[in-house]
């Protein structure tokens, strides 16, 4: 499935190149069969979501296939503390979905284990499909993740932290970004993080919604 969507957007992109008009609807068919082979995945055989319950009334929760970004995740919350005063670790429940299983992990939690979720901070690429009885091979990107959270709460707060670039023209990047877009109305760009940059700063400001800039 994933390949098919890379394909349209590689045709896509040469028909952008030659100012033409192209047919959206093969893309909406691929993201509803998407959505929708998420209810045929067996979720008992992931494990569930690493919680941390610190009994609050806020909710964060962490995607990413790599499980060492706990790890750069962890200083960027002790940067936090130091520089603003706030102990995230404390102050907040936090649910870690790490691994490369990821996005399955999650879709587990929301699916059988749900309590809501006030913020998000997602990884995009998450690397790892299953082959359906259909034969159709699905990917869960954090795309995908981001679509279920929102639906079950519409006020979650959230950003994007990836090593991808913005560059649209890059077939892979263009699948989000159209995906994120076409489903909510939003601009990518607006909820973008590098992970190259300070990411502390912009958890900061997602959680607490003040200058980031401020007591540095």
């Amino acid at each position: 499935m994933f390949e098919k969507i890379k394909n349209f957007f590689n045709k896509k992109q040469i028909i952008d190149n030659n100012k033409e008009e192209y047919d959206s609807s093969e893309l909406d068919d691929m993201l509803d069969s998407i959505q929708d082979s998420v209810l045929t995945i067996d979720y008992d055989t992931y494990p569930n979501p690493e919680v941390i319950d610190n009994n609050s009334d806020k909710t964060i929760l962490f995607l990413d296939d790599i499980d060492n970004m706990w790890y750069l995740y962890n200083l960027d919350l002790d940067k936090i503390k130091e520089k603003y005063g706030h102990d995230v670790k404390k102050e907040f429940n936090i649910i870690k979905c790490f691994g490369e299983t990821a996005g399955f992990i999650a879709h587990k939690f929301i699916f059988k284990n749900y309590k809501k979720v006030d913020f998000a901070i997602l990884d995009i690429t998450l690397g790892y499909g299953v082959k359906l009885k259909n034969s159709d091979y699905v990917e869960y990107d954090g795309i995908d993740v981001f679509l279920k959270l929102y639906e079950k709460n519409p006020d979650m707060k959230f950003i994007f932290c990836t090593a991808h670039t913005l560059n649209i023209k890059n077939p892979t990047v263009g699948y989000f970004f159209n995906k994120f877009e076409k489903s909510t109305g939003l601009k990518f760009k607006d909820y973008y993080v590098s992970k190259n940059s300070d990411r502390y700063k912009s958890i900061y400001k997602l959680l607490y919604g003040e200058d980031s800039t401020t007591n540095i």
